[in-house]
């Protein structure tokens, strides 16, 4: 008997071609906690909890409406000391719960619905001024301490120190923010943006961006193609059956969506996308 060819699942399963290129770590976020029934279960209970005579998802869409409304941030239109009890609970959820549910409250309380879907577009706009990373010259730290201290350091010291500095010049203090602005961070968000301010502050031109199919959009996708690849492959689709059904968005947007040109490299996607699960369910976002 010949086997029934597999049907693709609905389109916002695995194209995700429509996510807003400064979203694609929020979106996979978001992505990998509906592929989980041990994070996305919890989230879904903890959205339906009521307070104060509403859900705590009406709760945040509230909030969100108003600050769109007012040009505000959604924090600041929770009912007085509602926001107490909401991010308390969530940060219960765990590291990847933390995280998701901190994506939850800015734009998707509709969680678990599909990141793409008809009528919700999510666009996000980077804070050119927003790091993780901030240095000052020893000069100016040294200054604001002996402001503050005043007196408390004795002229000697003073001289010592400030004759250090002159002959060292260039010296930087290094102080590093892992939970910058509400965003978790991780060994590589604090290395670019220590990348980003090394540059400017030697004057160097960062590399201009290759257009299309630029590598950095490329492996900020990396993730989603995964996942998207995964889900195909649980929904019964073998790496040809994928590619005769794909190749119609063979390259220009083969870098998104999990059409792959080799076995092995669908192989290898998988294997991504399973053990980036795994790792998202014991805690570790590893993108």
């Amino acid at each position: 008997m010949k086997k029934a060819k597999p049907i693709l699942p609905p389109a916002c399963e695995w194209d995700f071609r429509q996510v807003d290129p400064n979203l694609f770590r929020e979106a996979a976020v978001y992505e990998y906690a509906r592929s989980s029934d041990t994070i996305r279960a919890p989230l879904v209970l903890w959205l339906d909890t009521v307070l104060k005579r509403k859900k705590i998802r009406q709760h945040i869409l509230d909030a969100i409406l108003a600050a769109e409304k007012f040009n505000g941030d959604p924090a600041d239109f929770y009912p007085a000391g509602l926001w107490k009890e909401i991010y308390p609970s969530a940060s219960q959820l765990g590291v990847s719960g933390l995280e998701i549910g901190s994506i939850i409250m800015a734009a998707r309380p509709d969680f678990d619905s599909p990141w793409i879907t008809d009528g919700v577009k999510i666009r996000g706009e980077r804070d050119a001024e927003f790091s993780r990373v901030r240095c000052y010259p020893l000069e100016h730290t040294f200054n604001r301490l002996a402001q503050r201290d005043g007196e408390k350091i004795p002229l000697k010291k003073i001289l010592e120190i400030e004759g250090r500095i002159a002959k060292q010049w260039g010296d930087y203090k290094l102080q590093i923010d892992w939970f910058a602005d509400g965003e978790l961070s991780n060994i590589k968000d604090v290395v670019r943006d220590f990348d980003k301010w090394l540059r400017a502050e030697v004057k160097q031109t960062k590399p201009k961006m290759r257009r299309g199919r630029n590598a950095q959009a490329e492996q900020a996708a990396y993730p989603l193609k995964c996942l998207a690849a995964l889900r195909l492959r649980r929904a019964g689709f073998t790496y040809d059956a994928a590619a005769n059904a794909l190749q119609h968005l063979e390259g220009s947007f083969s870098w998104i969506v999990p059409y792959f040109k080799n076995a092995p490299s669908w192989t290898k996607a998988i294997q991504f996308a399973e053990k980036t699960l795994a790792e998202f369910e014991a805690g570790k976002i590893n993108f």
